[in-house]
């Protein structure tokens, strides 16, 4: 998988965003997606923005598809810069996970 392989996510603003499924107080995903957006740089790195967060850049290389589809059914994955975080959250350095980066979750 090369960078022009991933898609790319425009920030949209809080009310572009579809409502909030209502799952009440057990819900194990978030109750609104997190914006996230991902963007090549001109020497070839990547750079990934959560949020309004600043932008950090990606350290950890491009999942194979394969650990996509394995990581789907788990409660942590890697995050963008190598750390674990949970599939669908951040590490403690701000990073987002690949399945939330490539809109698996």
């Amino acid at each position: 998988m090369s960078a022009s392989d991933l898609p790319l996510f425009a920030a949209l603003p809080e009310s572009a965003l579809p409502p909030a499924a209502p799952c009440g107080p057990a819900c194990p995903v978030p109750s609104r997606a997190l914006t996230v957006a991902l963007a090549v740089a001109a020497d070839g790195s990547l750079w990934v923005r959560v949020a309004a967060a600043p932008w950090r850049r990606v350290s950890s290389p491009l999942p194979h598809p394969a650990d996509l589809d394995e990581w789907a059914f788990q409660y942590d994955c890697p995050a963008t810069d190598g750390c674990t975080c949970p599939v669908d959250g951040l590490c403690a350095h701000g990073h987002p996970s690949w399945l939330l980066v490539l809109g698996r979750v």
